[in-house]
Parts: C-alpha cells; sequence; structure tokens
C-alpha cells in the first residue's frame, strides 16, 4: 500500500501466497510484479511453481522455458522435467533430468525424477530394457545415499527391486 510501483513488495507478497498455498492470487501477484519490470530468477521460479500447484502445466513450461534461455539451473531443468512428467510427456522429461544431472550430479529432486521417468519409461516398453530399470533404481539408490528420509523412494526402490 505504501508504494504500489515497488517490484520488491509484488514480488514478496507473491512468494507469502505461494508458500500459504494460495497460488491463484500468487500467479495474480506475480504476474503484476511482472507488469513493474523483468522479475528476477528465483521469482520466475516461483510463479512456475504456482503454476504447478494449479496443474497449469503449459503456464509453467513456459515460464521454465524462458527461465532455462535466461540463466539454465539444476532447478529449473528438474522443474521442467518434473512438469513433462506429469503431462506425461516422458521422453522429453527425462532429457529434461539429465540436464539437470549434468550440471549436478548429486541433486535428490532430480534422482528422484529420473528414477521415475526411467521406471515409467521401462514398464510402458513392456519391461524389456533392464538396462533402463537398472538405471532408475541407481538413482533411486543414489538419491537414499544423499537422503536416507525419503519413505515413498525407499517403498519404489523395494517394489521394483524385487522386478
Amino acid at each position: 500500500q505504501l508504494d504500489p510501483e515497488s517490484q520488491a513488495a509484488w514480488c514478496n507478497l507473491a512468494a507469502a501466497y505461494n508458500l500459504v498455498g494460495r497460488y491463484e492470487e500468487a500467479v495474480d501477484t506475480y504476474r503484476q510484479a511482472a507488469e513493474l519490470g523483468d522479475l528476477a530468477d528465483p521469482v520466475l521460479l516461483g510463479l512456475a511453481d504456482a503454476h504447478i500447484h494449479l496443474d497449469n502445466f503449459q503456464q509453467a513450461v513456459n515460464v521454465l522455458e524462458v527461465l532455462i534461455r535466461r540463466s539454465p539451473s539444476v532447478t529449473a531443468y528438474e522443474r521442467l522435467g518434473y512438469v513433462k512428467f506429469k503431462m506425461r510427456n516422458f521422453k522429453p522429461a527425462l532429457f529434461q533430468y539429465r540436464k539437470a544431472i549434468a550440471l549436478a550430479p548429486d541433486d535428490t529432486a532430480t534422482l528422484n525424477g529420473l528414477g521415475a521417468c526411467l521406471m515409467t519409461l521401462y514398464i510402458q516398453d513392456g519391461r524389456s530394457d533392464t538396462d533402463m530399470r537398472d538405471e532408475a533404481l541407481n538413482a533411486w539408490r543414489k538419491s537414499i545415499r544423499n537422503n536416507a528420509q525419503q519413505p515413498r523412494i525407499i517403498d519404489l526402490l523395494s517394489r521394483f527391486s524385487r522386478i
């Protein structure tokens, strides 16, 4: 209210809306901030995150592609892989996860996404490409070594290691 032209204030308000799960308001507030100038990279990630929570996957893709063109990062590639996965575009998702892994081979979120993508493709392909299955399991094992407190990944490892 004191300075409606303050992009930083709009960005902080949008981030606060994001944190409390008010994603539609976050998107609207990010848009207001964008009218005041280019958004910083962390702000674009916040906008993409709000779109992801609203299942606005194509809007999230658009934001993340702008961000990657401007400033490629592990987080941007991982998030783009996640969105492509949610859109059931598994091969493009795998491509994005591999780009993220190239930048940070130990990133837990990327390893988990990579494993999920590979395992999905393995299953869709009739469970014939055991190298794909093994790579998925190895990604999840590496993720667990990085952070043992991942019950979902432990469950997936347990389930698919028996195949």
